[in-house]
């Protein structure tokens, strides 16, 4: 077992083993996050974050931030998939940790991929779906254009870890 699901497990809120369906999750994770170490990105694991924060991606030191709160409300998933979107931005910016983002439709459109605008009603029907609409608009007021998109493709995508780890495949090459 590697260090990070040890981690994990440790900071779960059941003393026992966890159940099949949650050690499932977290070799589900645990493949997530060895995905994402070998594009250079450094997994953290920090016990106390700011009240509402689950996780940070830092596009200059390449630090993924998972919180305890996020394990213990069982949001796991759903922060890894979030985070790992940010992952993909720093990546279509130029390298990775070049301390560079930009948002993933932004490169699209400028590209003239034809996705473009599938990618973009993608994470909007998303957010539609889930009733997230209110929430990432309040989450995201005050921000610059480019943060905001930023964030709305990360929480358009958050409920699809499958889906955001492609992302970072085709975004960003192996180092």
């Amino acid at each position: 077992m590697n260090c990070f699901l040890a981690l994990t497990l440790l900071l779960l809120p059941f003393a026992a083993a966890p159940p099949a369906a949650a050690q499932g999750q977290l070799s589900v994770l645990d493949d997530a996050v060895t995905r994402l170490k070998r594009r250079g990105v450094i997994p953290v694991l920090q016990e106390h974050c700011q009240p509402g924060i689950y996780g940070s991606y830092n596009h200059v030191t390449r630090k993924l931030v998972l919180c305890g709160q996020a394990m213990r409300d069982g949001l796991l998933t759903e922060t890894v998939a979030h985070e790992s979107v940010h992952v993909a931005q720093d990546c279509v910016a130029g390298a990775i940790g070049d301390g560079h983002s930009l948002p993933i439709y932004w490169r699209l459109l400028e590209r003239g991929a034809p996705q473009a605008e599938n990618f973009r009603a993608t994470i909007k029907q998303s957010l539609v779906v889930r009733d997230k609409v209110a929430h990432a608009l309040k989450s995201t007021k005050g921000m610059s254009n480019s943060r905001r998109t930023r964030e709305l493709e990360a929480y358009g995508l958050e409920h699809n870890l499958y889906a955001a780890l492609k992302i970072v495949e085709a975004a960003c090459p192996l180092r």
